[in-house]
């Protein structure tokens, strides 16, 4: 469904977004090494209450496809969609954590890479960014980027931001019914909508699903 009003969040959140997290989190993964130190502690992009978010129809799973440029999947847990026939390898920063993860069918074909900023006590992850490549060579266009956050409180991560070639996705996780549900809004359509029985993300790994088996459903 469309909101016509978040009580007056949807415009804080599209210009936190807008400045803050694609333009100094781009920068940092986009232009500059992934350093191995501690991310500051930001608060969490406050969405809307829970009432606001109906169940995903199937226009809504369409246009969640859409926004995530085959690149990841929210539901039933996150994770990044590897191309079909592709191998993973990875490679460590100075203290042993994940910091880049390369995609690659061995033949210079179509291949993705994920940038990992992890904490260097925890190995917990506080950002990642997605990129097409083909023949060894970055694809031009915007890669995604996508930041998780957490409170001391609980293990997982309470809500993501990411960034796509289509606009921003917004995740607000709501676990007070029983059973894990994602509150979604996809900017700048203003499209909002729940998705039920979706894990909140650890943030110890990034994950990976086949393109076959990939849903946000």
């Amino acid at each position: 469904m469309r909101f016509a009003s978040l009580l007056g969040t949807a415009a804080a959140i599209t210009a936190f977004a807008a400045l803050a997290f694609v333009g100094t989190f781009s920068d940092a993964l986009s232009v500059h090494p992934l350093p191995d130190s501690a991310v500051p502690d930001v608060p969490q992009p406050s969405i809307a209450s829970q009432a606001s978010f109906a169940p995903a129809t199937a226009e809504d799973l369409a246009a969640l496809a859409d926004y995530s440029v085959n690149h990841i999947q929210i539901s039933p847990s996150f994770a990044v969609i590897k191309p079909e026939g592709t191998y993973l390898y990875y490679g460590k920063g100075h203290h042993g954590h994940t910091s880049l993860i390369k995609l690659s069918d061995g033949n210079g074909g179509a291949s993705l890479r994920v940038r990992v900023l992890p904490d260097p006590i925890s190995g917990k992850i506080y950002g990642a960014e997605v990129t097409d490549y083909s023949q060894g060579k970055r694809v031009s266009g915007i890669p995604t980027l996508i930041e998780p956050f957490y409170v001391p409180s609980k293990e997982n991560a309470t809500s993501y931001k990411i960034r796509t070639a289509k606009g921003q996705i917004l995740v607000n996780f709501d676990e007070s019914s029983g059973s894990s549900r994602a509150n979604v809004v996809l900017l700048p359509s203003g499209r909002s909508f729940s998705l039920r029985n979706t894990e909140p993300w650890d943030g110890k790994e990034i994950k990976f699903v086949s393109s076959l088996e990939a849903g946000n459903a």
